[in-house]
């Protein structure tokens, strides 16, 4: 007995120390890998920054070995930056762009892999709006969070004004009252900012073509010029942002303010309606009290009458990629499932109070009624988001100096037109490949 006992405890004894030379030897031939991540989610998401620290300081901790280096984007610079590395093939090894298009025309140019070869689909199957970045039957971009962006209302200047607080309007003729409504007794009814690079147009696209079309494959016919924006399918929509810029409905000082100051004039109070992100909202809540807080969707245009009328405007909107020169594409694609891991998730929630794209996220996490709207509208019905479907050509140089052009009173619907359709010749010209890519894609049944 004594002597089973020892044999045992030898056996025992040279089994622990094999396994500690197997994970000295492991830990000794970890190699040191350090990938650089440009990040982007803080416009959407008031905090997001603070959370990727915190998530890439708890990976280094599971993994000694591996440093990510978060190098935050700015807004507006956040596609022309992640061009410029493509071109060069070269710069960060994990990046981020706005879903869909931004997106493939980086898998179409072989700047990015598609993440589905590198995360199991037993992972994948719980990350939500993956559909965004499909492409040939792979995932290009992996989703982190949503993001909706209702029509945000001020109730107390609606108030102030003798409008109905708990009645916002529903069709665009409503809007337009309240609007004259809201100016008539002093009140700035709608804020923005164009200066520089602002995506104040492409959101108007988004938030009103829409209206006008049966699916995103509409805007095909667009792409390749079978059709023109003087087809009130595709350019109608201007005519009635012209009317709200035209009868100065937005602030006067849109043309010196940024994106971002735009958007702000809410938080201060300065104006009545923004179209925001959900991020931003929470933050609405917390600068003029949750009690002043309106949410509804977009209001429906009579003459609109495409089968998206009644969507809502949802997405995933900033999309994870892994770059083709990865230094290490399978330590890429575990952080980005670190990332995703519950614990993040609800931390996630808990730092940004925007609705992580996982279903493993609790649900029972979100108690805030401004939230709970806000997670209803999200999931209510069939949701698009526009600028995901035309080229990134499209979007920088044609929608939003569109949109500057518009706000500043220098020029018309028409004179827009001209522009645009001279940025899709350019395109068309330039990159006959991407239009093919198009016509594959938006082409398919």
């Amino acid at each position: 007995m004594h002597l089973q006992l020892k044999r045992l405890l030898v056996i025992s004894l040279l089994f622990l120390v094999i396994i500690s030379a197997v994970n000295s030897q492991s830990q000794a031939a970890s190699p040191k890998v350090k990938l650089t991540y440009w990040w982007w989610a803080e416009g959407d998401a008031p905090g997001a920054d603070k959370w990727m620290l915190e998530t890439a300081k708890l990976y280094n901790k599971l993994h000694p070995n591996v440093t990510i280096e978060v190098v935050p984007q700015s807004t507006d610079t956040f596609i022309a930056s992640f061009q410029t590395a493509a071109q060069a093939k070269s710069g960060p090894d994990i990046a981020c762009q706005w879903a869909t298009i931004p997106v493939l025309s980086q898998a179409w140019a072989g700047a990015i892999v598609p993440i589905s070869d590198y995360i199991p689909k037993t992972e994948l199957k719980h990350w939500l709006n993956l559909d965004e970045n499909l492409y040939g039957g792979k995932i290009w971009g992996g989703s982190l969070y949503m993001i909706g962006v209702p029509l945000v209302y001020n109730k107390a200047l609606f108030k102030k004004a003798g409008l109905n607080p708990e009645k916002p309007p529903i069709t665009w003729d409503e809007f337009l009252d309240y609007c004259a409504k809201l100016k008539k007794a002093g009140i700035i009814p709608i804020g923005g900012g164009t200066k520089g690079d602002s995506n104040l147009g492409p959101w108007m696209f988004s938030v009103l073509n829409m209206q006008y079309l049966d699916s995103p494959n509409d805007i095909l016919k667009l792409l390749t010029g079978e059709a023109d924006f003087s087809n009130p399918k595709y350019g109608d929509w201007y005519n009635k942002f012209y009317e709200l810029c035209n009868k100065g409905y937005y602030n006067d000082d849109i043309a010196s303010l940024d994106w971002g100051q735009g958007v702000d004039l809410f938080s201060r109070g300065k104006v009545a309606f923004e179209w925001a992100t959900d991020g931003n909202i929470l933050q609405y809540a917390k600068d003029i009290g949750p009690e002043n807080i309106g949410l509804t969707r977009t209001p429906t245009i009579a003459n609109a009458k495409g089968k998206l009328k009644n969507c809502y405007n949802t997405t995933q909107s900033t999309s994870q990629m892994i770059t083709s020169w990865c230094k290490d594409k399978k330590v890429a694609a575990n952080f980005l499932m670190f990332m995703h891991s519950p614990e993040r998730m609800n931390a996630w929630y808990l730092q940004t109070m925007t609705i992580p794209a996982d279903d493993r996220f609790n649900q029972k996490l979100i108690t805030d009624p401004i939230m709970k709207h806000i997670y209803a509208l999200n999931t209510s019905s069939k949701n698009v988001w526009m600028e995901n479907y035309i080229p990134t050509q499209l979007d920088t140089n044609g929608y939003r100096p569109a949109g500057q052009i518009i706000t500043s009173g220098s020029g018309k619907p028409a004179d827009v037109y001209e522009i645009l359709e001279r940025t899709l010749k350019l395109w068309r010209m330039g990159k006959p490949d991407e239009l093919a890519r198009f016509k594959g894609w938006l082409g398919r049944d």
